[in-house]
């Protein structure tokens, strides 16, 4: 039986991204390529994100989507959520590296 805090293999209500644990390292070079990343930023003006909102990214992922809103918006607050804790981890290395 899991430990208070974790979650058991069984327990994971969440599909790794493409798929595959192992597939991860591909999934925004993969996206990138079909050009998935090219709808973003139109969704992102389609907010109107102002100085001082709060954006909560939900199933961030790997956190491009919140990275180029904290990018484009310095003032807002972007938070992102996410079950999978190996894209929280690419996630929490792309915030680190971009200084969000």
């Amino acid at each position: 039986m899991p430990t208070a805090g974790t979650i058991d293999e069984a327990e994971r209500s969440y599909i790794p991204a493409l798929w595959k644990r192992w597939l991860l390292p591909l999934y925004d070079p993969f996206l990138w390529l079909l050009g998935a990343d090219k709808s973003k930023r139109p969704l992102i003006e389609q907010a109107t994100i102002k100085t001082g909102f709060r954006v909560l990214d939900i199933g961030c992922g790997t956190g491009s989507m919140a990275v180029l809103i904290k990018r484009i918006h310095p003032g807002a607050e972007v938070v992102g959520i996410d079950p999978d804790p190996s894209a929280l981890l690419v996630s929490k290395r792309r915030r680190s590296a971009r200084d969000c």
